[in-house]
């Protein structure tokens, strides 16, 4: 009960107005993107805000890449973490600039942090930048964490096979030859359990409960049940469910090193959503929940055969965005006490800002800038 209580309180006192937020809006957005988006009446923005770099040696970066597969409303995606968020080990003076100077605005920011590295001291350094703002309600994207501990436990089958793929998902690689066994598999999630669970007992010592509230940002794969649990019993705040997932599209991205897989966002990952609330219900879950993932996304759909220039009949319009409107409303009927926007920020050519508004309008949230309830 307490853990709910401080969420409650110190989302309120970073100004949030409403339980729908816009999920990981990028810090490389532009500032007056920012500022526009809340203007919409959105309740809150989770912000994409601090990671660490994942350069490897000779290798280059690619530049983000998106694919719409329009006929699902579904999104692949990739290369983009360290292009989307400030590497906290060098731009700390962008980090601090940007989280203030949007308080200052009024913003209802949420930072979103999260490292590739392994150990206490990247979260100490992200500790101390934090400190200098006014952030209190904290979103912490563990996949990365995650992947690494499995990565490490996987070293040893690498070192009798060579190159394989292993993910925080359990991905199944469409190359066999890629692919870890079943006890393998089960063999490196035992043992990062048990890694995972430590770390995050460390990041609740560093990011205390008197001074954040911290939801923790879960993705969909069998160890959901069991990463819920670690969250509430090292006196986390809240999670968001569920992140992106990793999937082989149709159409394969080009400079793809093989180990990699594009992400997978929008349509496609609803059902991924729907069943980690269902589970987070089915647990009586104690905690509160974010929903995230596909959310709305009907709001932007366009007719099929739509020329690109035509006018889209409004009555399609109005339809697409009320289907949205039941989406959100059903992510509630499962449990969720948040909604986070996403997808809908990626598909054009329709003007983000007037879907949320609508959206927001048709759940009876429209100009509702002050009262958090």
């Amino acid at each position: 009960m307490h853990a709910k209580m401080g969420l409650e309180e110190k989302l309120r006192e970073i100004g949030i107005r409403n339980k729908i937020g816009m999920a990981s809006l990028l810090c490389s957005n532009k500032y007056g993107q920012i500022l526009t988006t809340w203007e919409t009446g959105i309740g809150f923005i989770v912000l994409k805000t601090m990671m660490d770099s994942d350069n490897k040696p000779n290798e280059k970066l690619l530049k983000p890449s998106y694919k719409m597969a329009d006929e699902n409303m579904t999104i692949y995606h990739t290369g983009t973490t360290c292009k989307e968020q400030y590497n906290f080990e060098d731009d700390n003076e962008a980090i601090v600039s940007l989280i203030n100077g949007l308080y200052n605005e009024g913003v209802a920011i949420i930072p979103s942090i999260g490292t590739k590295k392994l150990g206490e001291r990247p979260w100490e350094i992200m500790e101390k930048y934090l400190a200098e703002t006014p952030a209190r309600v904290i979103e912490l994207n563990l996949r990365y964490l995650y992947r690494e501990l499995i990565s490490k436990h996987a070293e040893i089958f690498k070192q009798n096979r060579g190159e394989i793929y292993s993910d925080e998902y359990g991905t199944t690689h469409p190359n066999r030859k890629l692919r870890m066994s079943g006890k393998q598999l089960n063999y490196a999630k035992y043992h990062a359990n048990i890694e995972f669970e430590s770390t995050l007992g460390d990041i609740r010592d560093i990011l205390p409960p008197d001074q954040y509230a911290l939801i923790v940002k879960l993705w969909s794969n069998l160890e959901l049940r069991t990463h819920l649990l670690y969250v509430a019993e090292n006196s986390f705040d809240a999670a968001t469910l569920i992140n992106s997932i990793k999937r082989d599209p149709s159409e394969p991205f080009t400079g793809l090193r093989e180990t990699k897989l594009p992400q997978m966002s929008g349509y496609a990952l609803r059902p991924y959503r729907d069943d980690a609330l269902r589970l987070a219900r089915e647990m009586r879950y104690e905690l509160p929940t974010f929903a995230s993932g596909g959310m709305a996304i009907e709001a932007v759909r366009l007719p099929p055969g739509w020329d690109g220039k035509s006018p889209i009949d409004e009555k399609i319009l109005q339809k697409n965005v009320g289907d949205g409107v039941m989406d959100i409303k059903k992510c509630f009927e499962l449990g969720a006490s948040h909604a986070q926007l996403g997808s809908v920020a990626y598909r054009g050519p329709l003007n983000i800002y007037d879907t949320i508004r609508s959206l927001l309008k048709g759940l009876g949230l429209a100009n509702q800038t002050k009262t958090y309830k």
